[in-house]
């Protein structure tokens, strides 16, 4: 029994050893993860405004319609380095590449009843009560591309435990427009007697259906200037650690990434990340 207890007293206090980090330790590490960009700012939130106002105008007129501005979700892969200047205090830094920026949405549908009439050969005349479908839908993809340098201060606690913040500076390094749309809409298409065109002597259903699909510049879309080439922020997270492994959850948030065409330039982005790595 007494040997059992010192093995486990041993092995407990190796553990706290491991996760404790002391003055002058430097640790180099990789990491990835998910990003979720939400788009904030006033101008954002008058372009959702907007488009709400048109999908209620949608409804108003029997359609139903629905759409918004919505979060892009991306992925960040980079390094980080963590200096330990005090026993469990580190200054913290890392450089990675990070997608962010918006997408937007609308969709509108509507089946539209309509009558029909027609005559026959031999003039009988005819009624039919028939249903029109139409279908309607755009998608715009904002892709913004950054380099995120993040420099802070960390603590972690002797459980590996650790919180974090400081400032953020990242720098664009690729951006793109991508929108698609496409349609579909029925309607009647007459069918005329030989004998009189005057007359019609019955109908069909005709669809009529087209779609697009291209990519351009930010500024021959969204704006007629660049997005904004760096931007500053900060960063905050949480997260653990041990010598090997690391987890963390991480929001950061930038200043104004660009202008809008009729809006402005009060448009950041709000990023969720969760990152997991390793340490060399």
């Amino acid at each position: 029994m007494k040997k059992l207890f010192t093995i486990l007293t041993v092995v407990a206090i190796t553990t706290t050893i491991t996760f404790a980090q002391s003055e002058g330790d430097l640790k180099f590490g990789i990491f990835t993860g998910a990003n979720y960009a939400i788009p904030v700012g006033s101008d954002m939130d008058d372009l959702k405004d907007d488009i709400d106002d048109m999908i209620d105008d949608a409804d108003d007129m029997g359609y139903d319609a629905e759409g918004g501005v919505y979060g892009r979700l991306g992925f960040h892969l980079g390094f980080n380095c963590d200096y330990y200047i005090k026993d469990n205090f580190a200054i913290t830094s890392s450089l990675s590449y990070s997608q962010k920026g918006f997408n937007l949405n609308t969709q509108q549908e509507s089946e539209q009843q309509v009558w029909v009439s027609y005559y026959d050969n031999n003039m009988n005349y005819y009624e039919d009560y028939v249903t029109l479908d139409y279908y309607d839908k755009s998608k715009v993809n904002v892709k913004l591309d950054y380099l995120d340098l993040p420099i802070g201060v960390k603590y972690q606690d002797d459980n590996g435990f650790n919180v974090f913040g400081g400032l953020l500076f990242s720098f664009l390094v690729n951006q793109n427009v991508k929108y698609e749309s496409e349609y579909e809409y029925e309607q009647i298409q007459y069918e005329y007697n030989n004998w009189n065109n005057s007359y019609e002597s019955g109908y069909s259903i005709v669809s009529d259906s087209d779609s697009d699909s291209d990519s351009d510049d930010y500024d021959d879309t969204i704006d007629d200037d660049d997005p904004n080439s760096t931007l500053t922020g900060f960063q905050l997270g949480v997260g653990y650690s041990n010598d090997r492994f690391n987890v963390a959850f991480k929001l950061n948030r930038n200043s104004n990434f660009g202008d809008m065409d009729g809006y402005g330039d009060d448009n950041k982005n709000l990023t969720l990340q969760l990152s997991t790595g390793v340490y060399f």
